[in-house]
């Protein structure tokens, strides 16, 4: 691990530590934090970064920038505003934000974009396999998937058809008979 990795970690570590959700996760936050700077010969001083300045943040797609922006109102509610960032020919890059932060938050916020988005592109492919098996909306010649799915994800699958509406596409061609 280099030594911006070890810092974007030991950062997101503080920030849990100071705002875990529970004093057990804030806890083991703060050891975990102790245990890396000492081997790591961190010091108090070389972490602790309170300087805000603005901190670039990239995202892919509309989705992603809703989901960034909701982090960054978690991480920080007293958060005002956002910066935009220019090419030299005047043009503003596409799908790059800066928000004002410490490195510390940046960290956090990092840390938790890169874990949600991850969650979301799999919570995505389970919402569209419920949405398929809802609809009944298979190939010519093709089934129902078979493959051996543990019953954890059946039962979540069972429960998000049952969530989705009952719609069905109006027949638009008239019975032949």
């Amino acid at each position: 691990m280099n030594r911006e990795e070890l810092f974007r970690k030991l950062h997101a570590l503080s920030a849990l530590a100071e705002r875990g959700a529970t004093p057990a996760e804030s806890k083991a936050a703060a050891d975990m934090l102790a245990k890396l700077m000492e081997k790591h010969d961190v010091t108090d001083a070389e972490l602790s970064d309170d300087c805000v300045e603005s901190r670039q943040f990239n995202y892919k797609g509309e989705r992603e920038r809703k989901l960034l922006l909701q982090i960054v109102t978690k991480v920080m509610p007293e958060w005002v505003g956002v910066s935009y960032y220019y090419r030299k020919n005047g043009r503003r890059l596409r799908e790059t934000v800066g928000y004002e932060c410490t490195k510390a938050q940046k960290a956090e916020i990092d840390l938790l974009f890169e874990f949600y988005k991850e969650l979301y592109k799999k919570e995505e492919e389970m919402l569209y396999t419920a949405f398929i098996n809802k609809h009944d909306i298979f190939g010519v010649g093709r089934s129902k998937n078979t493959e051996v799915t543990p019953l954890d994800e059946l039962m979540k699958l069972q429960a998000m058809m049952r969530g989705l509406d009952e719609a069905s596409p109006q027949k638009r061609i008239g019975d032949t008979q």
